[in-house]
């Protein structure tokens, strides 16, 4: 009894006969795909395969109907028709360990598919919100002819700003109460200014009121020296507790400041000329100043303030040094004489 016994226990163990006609008569328990999906795209293919075949033989159908039949299958159904027939070949073909590692397979693609399409949906989904927010104008009643697009297509205005070519304040030279002024507590408004205009010599200054300043380019200028020069004078003025030796010293300051500042309104030579708009020019370097001072000034301005100047201009011009070959050349330039005595165009002192 006990052999009879052990006789069908080893026949429910042979796997290979038994899980392979288990696995084919129920597919979908190991998870292959056994719709009828796929028959009848492979009894389409076979018989119009077997149709082909009869009409090479020359059998007796409908040719229109095979014409229909033949007609070409898109790439996309032809991709899926391979797909299918290929994993239908391969669940047929192989069972036991590999068709439940195919099936697992499988769930694995269909679960990756299935999020890749969520999380498509939400990115398509929060682009779509991006859009629409994108879009929003809250400009449709202003009553505009032109829309956005028109107004991207239109050439761009460019707008110029007009050259102010008005004069400015360059520096304030002096200052002074202006006349019926309060002199003991003077305000702002009661001084005058003595400025000195941008691309102007000091010659051109003028006493200009605070009131008529205020609308001038370079007025931040006028507010500097209001505060550091009126305002420590009259601090020194009022200021009983001031010592007098500070008022003196002011005092002197004050007097070799304006007279530098008539200096500066002489002329102290002529070293170039033109001719202008308004006939000829002088190019004059102003006593005391540097040459970036240097302004261009009418003849008639010049001749009357330094005649002399000009004389003394126009007599260089006629005399410019010229290179001689003769004195160039070490061999036949003259000898040299030395000076005895001091030339009459040296002065100050006397060489030795």
């Amino acid at each position: 009894s006990s052999d009879a016994s052990s006789v069908p226990r080893k026949r429910k163990a042979e796997p290979d006969v038994d899980d392979d006609q288990y696995m084919q008569e129920n597919p979908e328990l190991y998870g292959l795909r056994r719709s009828g999906r796929a028959r009848p795209t492979r009894r389409i293919i076979e018989s119009s395969d077997e149709e082909q075949d009869d009409n090479d033989s020359g059998s007796d159908v409908n040719p229109g109907r095979a014409r229909k039949r033949l007609r070409p299958a898109t790439s996309r159904n032809a991709s899926v028709r391979q797909s299918e027939s290929g994993s239908e070949s391969d669940s047929d073909t192989y069972g036991g360990a590999r068709g439940r590692e195919f099936a697992k397979k499988h769930r694995r693609r269909l679960q990756g598919a299935s999020s890749r399409s969520a999380s498509g949906l939400a990115g398509d989904l929060r682009f779509s919100t991006r859009q629409a927010g994108k879009v929003t104008t809250y400009n449709e009643e202003d009553g505009d002819d032109f829309s956005e697009e028109d107004t991207e297509n239109m050439t761009p205005n460019y707008w110029v700003a007009a050259e102010d070519n008005s004069p400015g304040i360059d520096i304030v030279l002096n200052h002074r109460v202006g006349e019926g002024k309060d002199t003991e507590y003077p305000e702002k408004q009661d001084y005058e200014f003595f400025i000195k205009w941008q691309g102007k010599a000091h010659y051109h200054a003028t006493w200009e009121p605070w009131t008529e300043l205020t609308s001038v380019r370079g007025f931040r200028r006028l507010e500097n020296y209001y505060r550091k020069v009126v305002e420590a004078e009259q601090f020194l003025i009022q200021d009983p507790d001031v010592a007098p030796e500070e008022r003196e010293k002011y005092t002197l300051d004050r007097e070799t400041y304006l007279e530098a500042l008539e200096d500066y309104m002489k002329v102290e030579r002529v070293i170039g000329e033109q001719v202008g708009n308004d006939g000829r020019e002088y190019f004059v370097k102003w006593k005391s100043l540097p040459y970036d001072s240097c302004t261009w000034e009418s003849e008639d301005l010049v001749s009357e303030l330094a005649q002399n100047e000009i004389d003394r201009y126009l007599d260089r011009s006629s005399r410019l040094p010229t290179s001689d070959k003769r004195e160039s050349n070490l061999a036949t330039r003259s000898p040299y004489k030395p000076f005895r005595t001091q030339p009459d165009y040296i002065k100050f002192g006397q060489l030795r």
